[in-house]
């Protein structure tokens, strides 16, 4: 009774349960190819139904361990690949790494190959595969590969594909040749795909002067007798017997005698095919020797791109960084220069003397404020050059900075390795380091040429004297600041600064300010037939 109410309560709902027993299947196939496809390293081929297949760097699905994975292409210019060499060198396994991709490709599976391979499909795909390794060579093994072969060509549609291992073997060589290339020949007059595998020289020869047909080998180290398991597309196999032989001992008589029974043509052809795979071995070497040079440039370079990124990356910071202090610098300038014109709107309701004095002072402030800014700004460019180069600096000595390329002279020296260098009208204070010590007669050449040159074109525009009669003190200042300064650099020995006699307010403030001046070398009232108390006269330093 339980089971009939259980049945009828299954039944309601027999309809719902075959749908979802079917989707699950159907999902579990999903992820079965998906988990085969992860686990072979495959990928998804093309295909195509014109009977082309173009596998690159294919593994046979089911050897494990270290595969040696083959390329393989056949079916547009050749429609039939002939592959010859040694036992044990991979001839079958080639056949059945053809066939199983292609039956994979039909099922809707990835194929463990390198993506880019193509593969066709065939309305058909038929194999004569067996091992013939046996020492038992005897008509009942050829029987039994003909009845296979006749099986397929009964059998056989337009569209497909035809493997064949060690074709026409079993039975006299002669023969046996005879009726593969007959084989052959009836399968690509039929526009059929073969892969076809033998011992046979006679095919080699078929392969090479038919058209539609190609050569493949597999490739033997004669120096390990061991296969490599490397298929190479048009070239034709050699046994190695007489290689492998000596290798192994046989008597070198005896191996000179075996060659005295092949026919001149035959040894002629075995020399040539010998020494294409020693040069194709060579080029190999080659190529991989190229590949690992390839790789370590590619290294190399990557590590430099690298480099060039963090460094552009350190350049942002730095330069945003340098930025950030530049405008801050500027801020506090402007402040500071709002404060001093402040102070100098001021200076209305004071005395003359007091706003003399106080416009020495704000103009000491904006020396400073300007000096404070250069120094801020050259840091970061400043260079540091050795010890010799600025050995010995002293209080007057001529220096050269580093980085900015300027010339001063040292005003002040510090005990913590920096000195104050005044250049024109602006004073640094920079490391020691930075400066290097600057010979009268040696001074730097390209320095010297931008001087003479500045000097020239100064020299040209300059005159020997200034006229400062009726300007206000600031004016006077700004104005035999810049004088000074061009007259040094044009290098004018001596100049006259008109003023006048007044009150000799004018007077004394040109005198105070001629003081401070490192440019100057003297400066005097003029003599009666210069001009008398009217001007000061100004020796420039040489």
């Amino acid at each position: 009774k339980i089971l009939n109410e259980l049945t009828t309560m299954v039944a309601k709902v027999a309809a719902g349960i075959q749908k979802s027993l079917k989707a699950v299947a159907q999902l579990d196939f999903i992820f079965a190819k998906a988990k085969m496809s992860i686990d072979y390293e495959g990928t998804q081929p093309f295909l195509n139904t014109n009977g082309y297949v173009n596998i690159k760097q294919g593994r046979h699905p089911l050897l494990k361990g270290d595969v040696v994975p083959i390329d393989i292409i056949f079916g547009k210019d050749y429609s039939s690949l002939v592959i010859t060499g040694p036992n044990t060198g991979g001839k079958t396994v080639t056949l059945k790494t053809v066939g199983l991709l292609t039956l994979m490709a039909q099922a809707g599976l990835h194929v463990p190959a390198k993506w880019g391979t193509e593969l066709a499909v065939f309305e058909s795909v038929y194999a004569d595969i067996g091992d013939e390794q046996s020492i038992e060579q005897n008509l009942s093994t050829f029987s039994s590969h003909m009845i296979n072969i006749i099986s397929i060509l009964d059998d056989l549609k337009l569209n497909s594909l035809v493997l064949l291992d060690e074709l026409g073997a079993g039975t006299d060589p002669v023969e046996g040749a005879a009726l593969a290339m007959a084989i052959l020949e009836y399968l690509h007059k039929k526009n059929i795909r073969v892969v076809a595998t033998t011992h046979y020289s006679e095919l080699k020869a078929f392969a090479y002067t038919n058209k539609g047909f190609k050569n493949a080998s597999v490739e033997f180290d004669v120096e390990t007798l061991s296969p490599t398991y490397r298929l190479i597309l048009g070239l034709p196999g050699k046994s190695n017997a007489f290689e492998i032989a000596t290798r192994l001992g046989l008597s070198k008589d005896i191996i000179q005698n075996a060659k005295k029974f092949m026919k001149t043509d035959d040894k002629k052809a075995e020399d040539f095919i010998r020494d294409i795979h020693k040069d194709i071995n060579i080029t190999r070497a080659q190529r991989a020797e190229a590949e690992k040079t390839k790789n370590e440039i590619e290294n190399i370079k990557e590590q430099y791109l690298a480099k060039i990124k963090d460094l552009k990356n350190e350049e942002d910071k730095i330069l945003k960084k340098a930025q950030k202090r530049s405008l801050d610098i500027i801020e506090k300038a402007i402040k500071e220069s709002e404060e001093i014109i402040k102070e100098i709107e001021e200076l209305k309701n004071l005395e003359a003397k007091e706003k003399n004095r106080t416009i020495d002072e704000s103009r000491k402030k904006l020396r400073t404020i300007r000096s404070d800014i250069v120094e801020s700004l050259a840091e970061p460019i400043l260079k540091h050059g050795t010890k010799e180069d600025n050995k010995g600096i002293k209080i007057g000595d001529k220096v050269l900075i580093r980085g900015i390329d300027q010339t001063g002279y040292v005003v002040e020296k510090f005990e913590d390795d920096k000195v104050m260098v005044q250049i024109g009208v602006i004073k640094m204070t920079v490391p020691v380091s930075a400066t290097k010590n600057i010979d009268k007669e040696t001074e730097n050449e390209a320095l010297a040429a931008n001087i003479g040159k500045l000097s020239i074109e100064k020299a040209n525009n300059i005159a020997t004297e200034l006229d400062l009669r009726g300007k206000t003190l600031q004016e006077t200042f700004d104005e035999v600041d810049k004088y000074i300064d061009d007259a040094y650099i044009a290098g004018l020995p001596q100049v006259t600064l008109i003023h006048g006699k007044g009150t000799g307010v004018l007077r004394e403030g040109i005198q105070k300010f001629l003081k401070d001046n490192h440019l100057i070398n003297s400066y005097r009232l003029g003599k009666f037939n210069e001009g008398g108390t009217g001007v000061t006269i100004v020796e420039l330093k040489r």
